[in-house]
């Protein structure tokens, strides 16, 4: 009945859809986002870097205890970029991330050294397993 008011094409299959790549499966449909996290990569330099494949996060983040265990203002801007990229990631295609990325949104306001060694190696993660995903 629409088609006969209205000049209806048929759709091609879907291959993009809010800034996420689509890929219909077997078992369900993927999302993802090869060009946010190509950004990642270059932006915190992570393309020589040994893939982590083995998880994200292995040990307990802690607040810090001393006033030196905080990094410097550079390393706490840097810190909260990392977060707010994978938050990003995280929102749309990357919900295997979003326990770590907890741990580290709990701690924005006082990075310690450990909380920057576990975002690298978050972004680690990510980086080298987008191809998996």
């Amino acid at each position: 009945m629409i088609a006969s008011e209205f000049n209806i094409r048929k759709a091609e299959e879907l291959c993009k859809y809010v800034g996420c790549k689509v890929w219909k499966k077997d078992f369900g449909i993927l999302l993802n986002q090869p060009w946010i996290v190509q950004d990642i990569i270059n932006e915190f330099d992570l393309s020589n870097n040994n893939p982590v494949t083995h998880g994200i996060l292995n040990e307990t983040l802690k607040k810090a205890e001393r006033a030196d265990d905080v990094v410097n203002e550079d390393l706490h801007k840097l810190y909260r970029k990392g977060v707010r990229k994978l938050l990003y990631l995280t929102k749309h295609s990357r919900p295997d991330i979003s326990n770590t990325l907890r741990e580290f949104s709990q701690n924005l306001d006082k990075p310690t050294k450990a909380h920057l060694r576990a975002l690298f190696r978050a972004l680690d993660y990510v980086a080298h397993s987008r191809e998996i995903i």
